[in-house]
């Protein structure tokens, strides 16, 4: 599980086991936005100044969504022979 706070300090990022991401409002401790993943959710962090959010997942799935919609922005499958040069 994780938690990042946005820019502002207004929204919270949480990302769990249960295969979901939530942004939450600090303020009222309501949940703005819950996001269903297809895999558990080890990491996430915000981009484009609270925009966007990058979402990563334990099969190896960046994803990049909208803050304000949910919807996937980009998404990219990362393998380890794509970042280490496996001889």
């Amino acid at each position: 599980m994780c938690v990042a706070w946005r820019p502002n300090d207004e929204w919270l990022l949480t990302c769990s086991l249960d295969m979901t991401a939530r942004i939450w409002n600090v303020s009222t401790g309501t949940c703005k936005r819950e996001i269903q993943l297809d895999a558990e959710c080890n990491v996430g962090c915000w981009v484009d100044h609270g925009a966007a959010v990058i979402l990563s997942t334990f099969d190896g799935v960046l994803l990049k969504i909208d803050s304000s919609s949910g919807q996937i922005l980009q998404k990219k499958l990362l393998r380890c022979q794509d970042l280490v040069p496996i001889k």
